[in-house]
């Protein structure tokens, strides 16, 4: 894993390049357009404007491989970058919350949000990740507002973030090309 340039000990952001995660990330992307529309998740009428696919729709070898290959690495580098993160209630990655979502040009929702919004559905929410399947060349950048940074769309770097308040971030929009991210939560849950 190659850090970011943008990784700090002081803004609880970690981002790391896999350069061999390219071909997994295209696989992804290739699965995700060979899966049946009717698995899909229709928001392009929504603010949201993008399409989605909850992993547990995709073969489990697949998402294993998405895990084991990328995801797991990257979490270890951003507990050793943050060991503090890792001194709180027994977590484990929550494997039903991956998905892959999938923005056409000039679509998507540059409003700030955060994951902990006081509902029951996000409060054992820990970590946020985004994993970006492919490379955008304008625009498309997901950033944070209070640390004042973002992160380009390049196929294989993860960004992983707290849930709170503190990381308020957007994903802005790309408007001539294709977006691909797969994404998912590190939660507050019992190891089994």
């Amino acid at each position: 894993m190659i850090p970011h340039a943008n990784n700090s000990d002081k803004n609880f952001i970690g981002a790391w390049y896999n350069k061999y995660s390219a071909d997994i990330c295209n696989d992804i992307i290739l699965k995700y357009k060979r899966t049946p529309q009717t698995l899909k998740h229709d928001y392009t009428q929504s603010e949201l404007g993008n399409t989605r696919l909850n992993c547990k729709d995709i073969k489990s070898e697949d998402v294993i491989a998405i895990i084991t290959g990328i995801i797991k690495p990257a979490l270890e580098s951003y507990f050793n970058l943050y060991p503090a993160s890792t001194e709180v209630y027994p977590f484990d990655l929550l494997t039903t919350s991956l998905r892959i979502d999938h923005w056409a040009p000039g679509k998507g929702n540059n409003s700030w949000y955060h994951e902990k919004d006081g509902s029951l559905f996000h409060e054992n929410k820990h970590l946020a990740f985004t994993l970006f399947l492919n490379d955008v060349s304008v625009e498309g950048e997901e950033e944070f507002l209070h640390q004042e940074v973002s992160f380009k769309p390049k196929a294989g770097l993860i960004v992983i973030w707290p849930t709170a308040w503190t990381h308020s971030h957007r994903t802005l929009i790309a408007p001539k090309e294709d977006k691909y991210t797969l994404s998912g939560y590190v939660t507050f849950e019992e190891k089994k």
